[in-house]
């Protein structure tokens, strides 16, 4: 693809075998440990995604390898954190009070349910404690099937065109899944600069909303 000399279905094989130099960690989170050793022990340099790890025993693993490698690693940020400059313009504001006592903000997403919190906190601060219920909502759901995204690649010629994220939300939803997974989450945040948050994130719309206790 894209005049690469060669092709792996393994990622071991990629590490043990390919001519490369860096390694682009983008896969699940709980699978960032394993292959960012596997890649820093063969001398590879490695970008990791967020989350770097999903405890940080595990992020502490991969920094260690790093140092001990020599290699150079980047851990890619998210967005809506305070290294995103919006954030942390909103989080000035809030710490030296241009906006006054934040007493209610709205907080509309959908998506992973960490965003919500991450956001949350970015801009108010830390938290004391945090509640939360989750449950799903919509049992079934018709999405695009996953042999979609083998077209969508067999077909891709030209790398700054081959954003399956873009093509997949005009494709036909034909393949019915069942959610095993909570569709509908909310959480209440505690911040320790005493306002309180709430938001509620659903996989199709949501909303939140944050008020101070009384």
């Amino acid at each position: 693809m894209f005049g690469a000399p060669e092709e792996y279905q393994d990622y071991d094989d990629v590490i043990d075998h390919a001519d490369i130099e860096a390694v682009f960690i983008l896969t699940a989170p709980g699978t960032h440990v394993r292959f960012a050793l596997k890649a820093i022990a063969a001398g590879k340099h490695v970008l990791v995604q967020k989350p770097m790890a999903t405890t940080m025993e595990d992020a502490r693993k991969i920094a260690d390898a790093v140092r001990a490698a020599k290699v150079k690693a980047l851990i890619e940020p998210s967005s809506n954190t305070r290294l995103d400059p919006d954030t942390a313009l909103l989080r000035d504001l809030v710490c030296r009070g241009v906006l006054g006592e934040v007493l209610w903000f709205s907080l509309a997403y959908t998506g992973p349910t960490t965003y919500g919190p991450t956001q949350i906190v970015g801009v108010l601060g830390s938290c004391k404690s945090v509640m939360a219920t989750a449950r799903i909502g919509v049992t079934d759901h018709m999405i695009v099937p996953e042999s979609q995204y083998d077209v969508f690649l067999a077909q891709a010629t030209d790398p700054d065109h081959a954003n399956y994220w873009d093509a997949v939300l005009d494709l036909p939803r034909t393949q019915r899944v069942r959610m095993e997974h909570s569709t509908i989450i909310t959480s209440r945040h505690a911040i320790l600069s005493s306002a309180s948050s709430k938001t509620a994130n659903r996989l199709s719309t949501s909303t939140g909303a944050c008020t101070s206790p009384k």
